[in-house]
This record gives C-alpha cells, sequence and structure tokens, in this order.
C-alpha cells in the first residue's frame, strides 16, 4: 500500500506528538509508515520481544543458583519478565543481567561469558 505524502507527514506528526508512546514504539511506528503500512519482517522482533534468560540459563550464565537469581530481582538488580495478566516471571531481562555482568557488580562462578 502506498501512502500519499501527505498523508505520511501526517501520521509522522501524530505519533511526534504522542507524549505517552516510548522512542522504540515510535520507531517501530515511523519504519510503518515509511513502508506504507507494509510491516518488514524482522520489525515487530527488533521492536517488542526483547531477549529473556529463564531463571536456569541465567543461574547456568553466572554460575550461581536459582535463589541467588531469585535474590537479584528482589533487589531489583535484575528486572523480571512476566507476560500480561501472569502473577509469574518467565524469566530475566537479558539485558539487564548481561549489564550486570559487563559492569563487575556480579561475580561470576564458572559460568559461560
Amino acid at each position: 500500500m502506498q501512502l500519499s505524502p501527505t498523508t505520511r507527514v501526517a501520521m509522522q506528526a501524530l505519533v511526534r506528538a504522542d507524549q505517552d508512546t516510548d522512542a522504540r514504539t515510535k520507531a517501530h511506528w515511523y519504519a510503518l509508515i515509511k513502508s506504507g503500512g507494509e510491516p518488514q519482517p524482522d520489525m515487530a522482533a527488533k521492536v517488542f520481544a526483547p531477549r529473556v534468560y529463564r531463571r536456569g540459563e541465567a543461574a547456568r550464565l553466572t554460575g550461581h543458583s536459582l535463589r541467588w537469581i531469585d535474590a537479584l530481582a528482589r533487589k531489583g538488580l535484575v528486572q523480571r519478565v512476566r507476560l500480561p495478566g501472569s502473577k509469574r516471571g518467565i524469566g530475566i531481562l537479558a539485558a539487564d543481567l548481561e549489564s550486570l555482568i559487563a559492569s563487575s557488580a556480579i561475580s561470576v562462578k564458572g559460568g559461560a561469558q
């Protein structure tokens, strides 16, 4: 579908004016507008699907126990990822764990680096 230049400019102005939308979501909308409404195959994966480590993966990666990973989450050092409407977490946000490891704020005991 081809959008007229006027429609494209108007849609971009609406996205830009929206104060409740984060930068990643706005980038998704800009790309969608630029492509004329045709979603790119990997666009949704890049914007809406952050990498998540399961608790066991995070424990193996760091060489620590599941309890230790849970303690990091309770302290707010890593973010638990929950699905909408669920009380249980599905894992740990990979970016948080990787930045924690990279900053040497935690010790990695025999885990893969």
